[in-house]
């Protein structure tokens, strides 16, 4: 027979916030959610500074790589992409972020030893259509104009190759998150806590979302009319994709818990 987890006082108390939150009143939440939740609300974990140091250094240090390979190739400033440390920031911030996150996912696999996918389903189950939607329109359109741009307006050919080259890093980094969070065991025992432990990755992945980046060569046309041909085109896609992540955002953030039991 299973021993059931224990968890703290302060771990019950955030867990019956963010269950609340979320339009379901326990006094006590399951113990297994208890620690699930309350684990990811309060817990930080070991080396949580020196994790994120690491990352905001490998962030500092790829942002001086991108702007030295520019700088060797003689691209004038004005004819390039000027968001490319922004992009690498934003980068580095959610790397940073899913360590930690992982990190105090691993401290409450470490509690429930016998609860680590326990029960299963499909690993794409959290992503839903909306953020899926986004994503491809943030770095498939981005590609394609990017592309267009660089075929059809030989003059701003480096600024549509310097736009690639931050659309591949954040689009790597994008990949990388995506295939962690999906990838990571399943906290569960039954079909409440799976719910739980889908929400909470689908959270993830929404939170942790480099498709952000769209938004970044926007601020060339606060700054220089360029490349003035494709502003709307640009303006028009950002738009969609920040649009469809945020339906999906507001959809996922606002949508009801499943009937289950998640406590007395």
């Amino acid at each position: 027979m299973l021993s059931h987890p224990t968890a703290s006082l302060f771990e019950t108390q955030a867990a019956r916030i963010w269950l609340r939150k979320r339009g379901v009143e326990v006094a006590t939440p399951t113990p297994l959610l208890a620690v699930r939740l309350g684990t990811r609300q309060l817990r930080q974990p070991s080396g949580h500074k020196q994790r994120q140091f690491r990352y905001w250094i490998a962030g500092v240090l790829l942002s001086t790589g991108l702007f030295s390979l520019l700088f060797a190739l003689r691209i004038p400033e004005e004819q390039m992409v000027t968001g490319h440390t922004g992009t690498v920031i934003i980068c580095a911030i959610q790397l940073a972020e899913w360590a930690t996150r992982r990190a105090r996912d691993r401290e409450a696999a470490a509690r429930l030893p016998h609860r680590v996918a326990s029960v299963s389903q499909s690993r794409l189950a959290p992503l839903d259509g909306w953020y899926v939607a986004s994503t491809t329109v943030a770095f498939g359109g981005g590609i394609a104009l990017a592309t267009t741009m660089f075929v059809a307006t030989p003059q701003y050919g480096h600024y549509a190759w310097t736009w690639l080259l931050l659309l591949g890093v954040a689009g790597a980094v994008a990949a990388f998150l995506v295939v962690s969070i999906l990838r990571a065991p399943t906290l569960a025992d039954d079909t409440t806590s799976l719910a739980i432990d889908t929400r909470l990755r689908r959270s993830d992945l929404y939170d942790l979302c480099p498709a952000v980046c769209v938004l970044i060569p926007l601020t060339d046309f606060l700054q220089r009319d360029q490349p003035a041909p494709y502003t709307w085109p640009m303006a028009g896609h950002a738009a969609l994709a920040m649009g469809l992540f945020a339906i999906g955002w507001l959809r996922q953030r606002h949508r009801p818990l499943p009937a289950g039991h998640y406590g007395t």
